[in-house]
């Protein structure tokens, strides 16, 4: 059966899948991968949670990989069409997860049929990966590299109005809890003050954002480093015995998760000086790493010369929003561009922050409608992925969906990133020759031989006191 890339979109939009609740999606992603005679299997990453691998095996290389996400974030309120629809009016498809990024899924599901049906093949082996859970973890992405996903390149379809991002930044997230002992705030001497303690942490750490100011990336500026949020005590009489902050460490292509553990250890050391009892256990959160490939790659080279092919100006950029490209370039070891229809604004309109990055809403739009770009063309390299520049002009594959005009191009992204998976265990002892006996164990895993994941983690922080140093230290600071 033909199939175009809207109609292929619609289906899709119409079945709900909030991250979680991907069953359903992937089952129709799998039928239209199986229905084009592409070999498909549905690989679980949690119960009712499968990722969709389809490939089309021609017997060389090179191997390429085209990805996105089956999942959307939840519904919200304030439509004026139902999400669930695919309503088209005004030169745009209206409902949840148009954008972002089932019109990447697509368009790439598109230009597989496509080919199919003109019984041409592409000029390597081509899997496609639906994957699951990118709106809130991305443990669809995780499991394939965690399973060990392969491909030579990978093109991953968020949307980025027809841009070819090379580039976006990463992101690691740390809670901090610091504990004290508890004491009537008549005799405050007896007690051990968290919320002091955790402050003196934070201003440690505002000294080292500044610090990171004059470290400038030519795409991206500074890398940042933000103590978001500081909550302890339960009565303004009692003096508090634990007092929790919140760190945001947006990372520049270059960086390291080591680099950022190393700078919270300095700020905990650096305040233990004038706190020896100080204890601060470190929660690490979301973890996303930046990546970053040079514009003369030879996929660059491809993907430019299919998007001259098929008439989509040749536009580089970084990007400052959310991917999965971090997983697959450092933890998989596969080159990937950002790449697809769509400008990511209109996919967060009227959403609330999802902790990665905020909204932006398309200009021309009501509240609760989200736009697939007035022109869906999608440029997949099936018969380009690998060869030479002439060769790529002549034998780009394309998936169109034109609706008349050209999409806007956007003006900011979501700041956000992401960082590929940790796995090994993680043993490390640092030690503050300034300051004793200062170490840090982490539950965990290693950190230093390849990517992974740190979310989840639990390092303790703390300076072990001889006998009576506790109650000295309580009188010296009261």
């Amino acid at each position: 059966m033909q199939r175009s890339a809207r109609s292929i979109l619609e289906r899709l939009v119409r079945i709900p899948s909030p991250t979680g609740g991907e069953q359903a999606v992937a089952e129709a992603c799998a039928s239209l991968c199986s229905d084009a005679g592409l070999d498909v299997v549905l690989e679980e990453v949690a119960s009712g949670r499968p990722n969709v691998l389809a490939r089309w095996k021609v017997g060389r290389g090179p191997h390429l990989l085209l990805t996105g996400h089956l999942d959307t974030v939840p519904v919200g309120e304030g439509w004026t069409r139902d999400p669930f629809g695919a309503e088209v009016g005004d030169g745009r498809l209206y409902g949840r997860g148009a954008c972002d990024m089932k019109g990447g899924l697509a368009a790439m599901i598109g230009a597989l049929l496509d080919l199919r049906r003109r019984e041409e093949e592409p000029a390597g082996d081509v899997t496609l990966a639906a994957v699951v859970g990118e709106e809130e973890d991305s443990a669809g992405t995780r499991a394939l590299v965690a399973r060990g996903i392969h491909a030579d390149r990978a093109v991953l379809a968020e949307p980025t109005a027809m841009r070819l991002v090379v580039s976006n930044r990463g992101l690691l997230n740390f809670r901090v809890i610091v504990k004290g002992v508890s004491a009537h705030a008549s005799s405050p001497a007896l007690g051990r003050n968290a919320v002091t303690a955790a402050a003196r942490i934070a201003l440690e750490l505002e000294l080292i954002g500044e610090e990171l100011g004059r470290r400038r990336h030519p795409a991206f500026g500074p890398p940042s480093l933000t103590v978001g949020t500081i909550h302890g005590g339960t009565r303004p009489y009692v003096v508090p015995d634990r007092c929790e902050i919140e760190v945001d460490r947006r990372i520049n292509p270059g960086e390291t998760a080591e680099q950022v553990v190393v700078e919270l250890e300095t700020a905990i050391a650096t305040a233990r000086r004038r706190l020896p009892w100080l204890e601060a256990e470190v929660v690490a959160g979301p973890d996303y790493l930046a990546f970053e490939i040079p514009k003369d790659h030879d996929l660059v080279r491809s993907m430019s010369s299919a998007m001259a092919e098929a008439g989509v100006p040749r536009h580089i950029s970084a990007w400052r929003a959310a991917s999965d490209a971090g997983f697959l370039v450092h933890g998989a070891g596969i080159p990937c561009v950002l790449f697809g229809p769509g400008v990511r604004g209109a996919a967060r309109q009227n959403t609330v922050e999802d902790g990665r990055g905020g909204s932006r809403r398309a200009s021309g739009h009501r509240p609760g409608q989200h736009e697939l770009p007035h022109r869906l063309r999608c440029v997949v390299l099936l018969r380009t992925a690998g060869g030479d520049r002439a060769d790529n002009a002549r034998a780009a594959a394309v998936g169109r969906a034109r609706d008349g005009r050209a999409e806007r191009d956007p003006h900011d992204h979501a700041s956000t990133g992401k960082h590929p998976q940790l796995c090994g265990r993680l043993r490390r002892v640092a030690r503050q020759a300034s300051d004793g006996a200062c170490c840090i164990r982490a539950r965990g895993r290693r950190v230093l031989r390849r990517p992974h994941r740190l979310r989840g983690q639990r390092l303790l922080l703390h300076r072990p006191q001889p006998p009576g140093t506790y109650a000295r230290n309580a009188e010296r600071t009261v």
